[in-house]
C-alpha cells in the first residue's frame, strides 16, 4: 500500500489519543466504520507512527498498544475459520467487532463534548447580576443645571420601570450590540414632538418595552434636555414633553 500523503501532514498533538487517531485515517480512507478494512488500516497506523519516530516525536504508549491490537485483529482475521466445513449457521464473532464498538462510543463521546462546548461557548456570553438598574444621576450627570427638574425625571423613570414586566424577573442580559442608540432614539423623539409639539411623556414607552429601550430612550430625553431641545414639565399629575 502506498503511503498517504495526508497522513503525514498530520501531527499527533492533533489528536486526543489513539483512537481519534484511528477514526481520522478510517474517515481518510473512506472506510464503513461498521466494515474497517483492517489491514490497510494497520498499516496506515504503523506508517504514522514510524513517521513519528522517524521525526524524533514522542509518541506516548498507549498509540503501540493500539498498533498491537490491530496487528492482533489483523493476523486473526487472515487465519482460516475453525468451521470452514461447518453449517453457515454456525455463530461466527468478528475480532474487529470489540475495536468498532470502541470508536462508536468514543465518536459519540466526542459529539457530546462538541454540543458541551457550544453550550459553554453560550454560556460565557452570558451573566447573571443581582437586579439593579442605573438611577437617574448615574445615567447622565446633570453638572449643576437647574434648569431640569432632576426630581420629576427621576419619578418619571422609576414609573415606567415599574411597570415594565421584565422589572420583576431575574435580570439576564447577553452581551451584544444594543440595537438602539441614543441618537436614533433622539431623532425619533423630536420627530413625534414635531408632529404634535406636546407628547405625553409614557407615550414613549411600552409595557412590553425591554431595558435596552427604556434606559436608551431615557438618555436621549436626558440627552434633549441638555441641549434645551425639550422641555419635561408635569400638568395634573401627567407629565409632557414639549419642543423648547
Amino acid at each position: 500500500m502506498e503511503p498517504s500523503n495526508n497522513a503525514m501532514n498530520i501531527h499527533i498533538n492533533d489528536f486526543d489519543g489513539p483512537l481519534e487517531l484511528l477514526l481520522h485515517l478510517i474517515k481518510q480512507s473512506q472506510m464503513d466504520i461498521y466494515d474497517i478494512e483492517i489491514e490497510k488500516i494497520t498499516n496506515q497506523y504503523v506508517e504514522y507512527l514510524n513517521k513519528m519516530k522517524e521525526l524524533n516525536v514522542n509518541v506516548i504508549g498507549e498509540y503501540f498498544v493500539m498498533a498491537s491490537n490491530l496487528m492482533v485483529i489483523k493476523s486473526k482475521l487472515l487465519l482460516p475459520k475453525k468451521d470452514d466445513l461447518a453449517d453457515e449457521n454456525d455463530d461466527y464473532e468478528d475480532p474487529r467487532n470489540e475495536l468498532v464498538n470502541q470508536l462508536i462510543v468514543y465518536q459519540q463521546y466526542k459529539e457530546a463534548s462538541k454540543v458541551l462546548k457550544k453550550f459553554k461557548k453560550r454560556s460565557s456570553m452570558h451573566h447573571s447580576i443581582p437586579a439593579r438598574l442605573p438611577t437617574v444621576s448615574e445615567i447622565l450627570d446633570f453638572n449643576g443645571d437647574k434648569i431640569m427638574n432632576v426630581d420629576l425625571i427621576k419619578d418619571a423613570f422609576d414609573a415606567i420601570i415599574k411597570k415594565n414586566h421584565h422589572y420583576h424577573k431575574p435580570y439576564v442580559h447577553e452581551i451584544n450590540e444594543w440595537h438602539y442608540t441614543v441618537k436614533e432614539q433622539s431623532n425619533w423623539i423630536i420627530t413625534k414632538i414635531e408632529n404634535k409639539d406636546v407628547i405625553e411623556f409614557n407615550s414613549l414607552f411600552n409595557e412590553n418595552d425591554n431595558l435596552e429601550k427604556i434606559i436608551t430612550t431615557f438618555l436621549s430625553i436626558l440627552e434633549l434636555m441638555k441641549e434645551h431641545f425639550i422641555v419635561v414639565e408635569q400638568i395634573d399629575n401627567k407629565i409632557y414633553i414639549r419642543k423648547k
